[in-house]
């Protein structure tokens, strides 16, 4: 399986925080139209094999009840090149970053070859943050507003207005 390379782990833990940035920042505009909801910026320490370290996360809030929170795991993680949760009241989901569908299941053939029996992921268009939407079917759904929408449901039930701001 492809994992995380954690010989530079200031380089790795950077990259891991830009790429929350960016997805935040998608956040925001894709949770604009929502005049009702509120975006607090929250930090997290972050502990895994690459240190303890700060990570950006989000709070979603609605009325002052909370909807979800997105919070940063790691930034090394077997398989991907990081981990985020969406938490909420009724659920958690995984959310990963990939850079590829990975590897799985790897043998040896006659003469020493290395032959890659299946991907790691099902679903992967290219480098992006990914929804885990089977775990045992290893099936992920690309990021972007309608599936983080879907996740919203999922944690909370709360289903974003279609209201312009």
């Amino acid at each position: 399986m492809e994992q995380c390379d954690v010989t530079e782990p200031v380089a790795v833990r950077a990259t891991f925080v830009d790429r929350i940035e960016h997805l935040r920042s998608e956040v925001r505009g894709w949770l604009a139209r929502d005049p009702k909801l509120a975006l607090n910026d929250r930090p997290f320490v972050v502990e895994d094999v690459l240190g303890r370290y700060e990570a950006p996360g989000l709070e979603i809030v609605h009325d002052g009840s909370p909807v979800a929170t997105v919070q940063p795991l790691s930034a090394a993680v077997i398989g991907a090149q990081g981990r985020l949760d969406v938490k909420g009241p009724l659920d958690e989901v995984p959310v990963v970053y990939l850079e590829s569908a990975g590897r799985m299941e790897t043998r040896r053939a006659r003469g020493g070859d290395v032959v890659h029996l299946r991907p790691l992921f099902r679903g992967v268009e290219g480098p992006g943050w990914y929804w885990i939407t089977g775990s045992t079917t290893r099936e992920v759904r690309r990021i972007d507003e309608s599936s983080f929408r879907a996740i919203l449901i999922a944690v909370s039930d709360y289903e974003i207005s279609e209201d312009s701001a």
